[in-house]
């Protein structure tokens, strides 16, 4: 048997809880009032309050001491500069990591821009909460990724000008087979 609760179930319970909670808050202590219990009433509503600014505390530092973080393996597949006349220029990787369906798109500094060529495969620590905390360091030299780089940077400058793409990935069997060749 399952014991969790299905995601529709949580939401209608929060939902109700949102609804109906305050109203019985109230009710009470109106009802604390008008029965002669006023002291009770106003202890009711310090400790509401206090409970309230309480979790907002712990809230805040929760996400301030223990950070959520994503780690993960993945290549660049992209690079992009953001240029902004009133700004210094933003610059951006997309990482695809193999498991979702979009890649991370992803800001660095611009040391670390002209380490993650297109093809470079690196290893990201990205704070989830404060997507300002990024690392994104490459696992192994451009050098070895270079082929691949140099047919993702043409793809891309190819995209970007608006022109048919020559070069196609192919793989082992098609060169052996000699069905490798670029089209001019």
């Amino acid at each position: 048997m399952e014991s969790n609760t299905s995601p529709v179930t949580r939401g209608l319970a929060l939902l109700l809880a949102v609804i109906f909670g305050p109203t019985l808050y109230i009710g009470g202590m109106v009802w604390l009032f008008s029965n002669g219990m006023a002291a009770l009433a106003e202890l009711c509503i310090l400790l509401g309050v206090g409970g309230a600014v309480g979790s907002g505390v712990v809230w805040q530092a929760r996400r301030t001491l223990f950070p959520r973080f994503a780690e993960f393996d993945g290549q660049v597949i992209r690079q992009s500069v953001v240029k902004d006349d009133e700004s210094p220029d933003e610059h951006h990787v997309a990482i695809d990591d193999g498991i979702r369906l979009t890649a991370w798109d992803l800001k660095v500094e611009s040391k670390a821009f002209r380490l993650l060529a297109p093809g470079t495969f690196v290893h990201a620590r990205v704070n989830l909460d404060d997507r300002k905390q990024v690392t994104v360091l490459p696992l192994e030299p451009a050098a070895v990724a270079r082929p691949l780089a140099d047919v993702a940077a043409e793809q891309q400058l190819a995209g970007e000008q608006g022109r048919a793409v020559r070069g196609q990935l192919v793989d082992r069997d098609d060169q052996h087979r000699g069905q490798g060749a670029r089209r001019e």
